[in-house]
């Protein structure tokens, strides 16, 4: 007998046989029973699911020679007829390729022809959201009002693709994916009739990767037993799928939560060399750390059932180790990594670099990584007041310098609570005992607006010596402060007022190269803005004309040491029936 796939081998030929669709099979069963079949029926659902095989097992019911409770007995001449497609009253079209306006005239002039041995002529159109516009159009009349020995089973992967009209002239039914356990017991029961057995942990995996599919499921049982033969481990179902095995995902996500980052250098080495795609490595993580996030919101309550019950027992642990927010740092790093990677030149490069953000979220600019060192510090100090160990904030605030406490703090090391409180005592006891004797601290201070009087007294008394100064050293612009006769008339936050003779107009001019000099700061201490105060109607507050110039065009740079805002109100003060200009 010619070998035939699992998947059609063993194609359900009941609607008890089916796995997963009981709301399908049940409302159909009871609309054979009472004899209310409908003209027109749309089932829709991913792949795999059971559309095609509900719309054989509806075509044999409704024409079964002797049918039982609704279901075919698969024993008459038309349901062995059905089944091996030699009947010429179940028309199956496969519209992904009979699509146009052209296959449906034809459809439309073969309806009205009786059946040539069954009691209805069924055609089932597979994949019908392929069919054009036009040939839509032309099939609403028939699908509205068709011949009574005619009933339409239409299937499709993508239901919002047929149009309204169709969907209002047919019954629905959507199918659902077929959950993971029931994928599980089939595939034991099909085991059975090959005589072969497997692992529970590889029939998990299997029917995990299936993602609700049961050709996909049984064609991946297949390859297995190939591979296999009559015992089927995981390892084998992983080496099917060039999987990467769990230890090393459970390893790099130790490498992240530890910030090992040669740990996670040598798990992508390793996956990689097992011919593992970047993308794909990727996903593998992705779905670690999904089950790490749901592990971890579920609890007990969870069960992974692609894992087996001691990778489950890691894989909790491991969980409890992480923190929501580094979790969610996960997930969106290496979802932007598999994004990149798809079109990247160098993808290794891509998952390593992001290895690298997820071990040091220092490393990484972004609201998620700022929360992840946040979480990471705090579980750090958690774990220090767990075992004991404490930093004093009275030694971080108030400890004076030289005492026990402070060269704790300075040294940065964390102390037990015995040792805090006997170096918080030491430091009392060494303030009491300079509250005796009388510290510096404690002297008067001289305040600072004495400190401004006293400097401006110094400078207007030490003119002379500053214009003595600029003559010595030929300084340009200063040279002209005394060709214009401009005298310091008073000194306020930082700022030398003058009074000008001339008419020219006044400038803010920035004189610090002047006051720098080892001469001047002999003198002074210090350099000063120079403000020209003229009885003039505009005033101009700037750097002089060049410096303004160029300030105007590029903008003042960090050092220029100006503040704009605060000279300009003290000019406004000081001239207040003047036109001020900023340059």
């Amino acid at each position: 007998m010619e070998y035939q796939s699992l998947y059609r081998k063993y194609r359900p030929k009941t609607f008890g046989e089916m796995v997963g669709q009981d709301h399908l099979t049940k409302t159909l069963l009871n609309a054979i029973r009472k004899k209310k079949v409908n003209h027109a029926y749309l089932f829709t659902g991913t792949r795999g699911t059971g559309k095609t095989t509900a719309a054989k097992i509806l075509s044999k019911a409704v024409n079964c020679l002797t049918p039982k409770d609704g279901e075919p007995c698969n024993r008459c001449v038309i349901c062995k007829s059905i089944d091996e497609g030699r009947t010429m009253d179940v028309i199956e079209i496969d519209a992904a390729s009979n699509r146009g306006i052209d296959e449906i005239r034809d459809l439309r002039e073969n309806v009205k022809y009786l059946p040539s041995e069954c009691r209805k002529k069924v055609y089932i159109i597979d994949e019908v959201h392929m069919l054009t516009n036009e040939a839509f159009n032309a099939l609403l009349k028939t699908l509205e009002e068709p011949p009574e020995h005619v009933i339409f089973v239409m299937a499709t992967t993508e239901p919002q693709k047929v149009p309204a009209t169709i969907l209002s002239r047919c019954q629905r039914f959507d199918l659902k994916r077929i959950e993971e356990e029931a994928l599980v017991l089939y595939m034991k029961k099909i085991l059975s009739l090959e005589g072969a057995e497997a692992e529970e942990d590889a029939l998990h995996f299997i029917a995990h990767k299936a993602e609700g599919s049961m050709r996909d499921c049984l064609s991946i049982l297949e390859q297995v037993l190939i591979l296999g033969g009559e015992h089927i481990t995981k390892q084998e179902a992983l080496d099917i799928f060039g999987t990467v095995d769990d230890s090393l995902l459970l390893q790099f996500a130790d490498g992240v939560l530890y910030g090992d980052y040669s740990s996670i250098l040598s798990v992508i080495k390793q996956g990689l060399e097992r011919g593992k795609a970047v993308v794909s490595f990727i996903g593998d993580l992705l779905g670690h750390y999904r089950n790490l996030l749901l592990l971890k919101s579920e609890g007990d309550k969870m069960v992974l059932w692609e894992t087996s019950a001691a990778q489950q027992e890691r894989l909790k642990a491991q969980s409890k180790a992480y923190s929501y927010e580094k979790l969610f740092f996960a997930i969106e790093t290496l979802s932007e990594a598999e994004r990149e990677a798809r079109f990247a030149l160098q993808p290794r490069l891509i998952l390593e670099v992001a290895g690298l953000k997820l071990s040091h979220p220092s490393f990484a600019a972004s609201y998620e990584s700022i929360l992840a060192q946040l979480e990471d510090m705090r579980q750090e100090l958690t774990d220090l007041k767990e075992k004991g160990i404490v930093f004093s904030q009275k030694e971080e605030k108030e400890a004076p310098l030289g005492s026990a406490a402070e060269e704790k703090r300075q040294t940065k090391q964390p102390v037990s609570v015995k040792e805090a409180k006997q170096a918080e005592a030491e430091d009392n006891e060494t303030e009491k005992d300079e509250k005796k004797e009388g510290t510096p601290a404690e002297k008067p201070q001289e305040k600072e607006a004495d400190k401004a009087e006293a400097l401006e007294k110094k400078i207007l008394d030490g003119w002379d010596d500053i214009l003595s100064l600029c003559k010595k050293k030929n300084m340009p612009y200063m040279l002209r402060f005394i060709k214009e006769g401009l005298k310091p008339v008073s000194y306020r936050d930082n700022v030398l007022y003058f009074e000008a003779k001339s008419k020219e107009i006044g400038t803010v001019q920035r004189i610090e190269g002047l006051f720098e000099e080892k001469e001047t700061k002999e003198i002074f201490g210090q350099a000063f803005l120079a403000v020209c105060k003229m009885e003039m109607p505009h005033f101009k507050l700037g750097y002089g004309r060049g410096k303004a110039e160029k300030i105007k065009t590029e903008g003042p740079k960090e050092d220029e040491g100006f503040d704009r805002e605060k000279q300009l109100s003290l000019a406004k003060e000081l001239f207040p029936d003047t036109k001020i200009e900023v340059l």
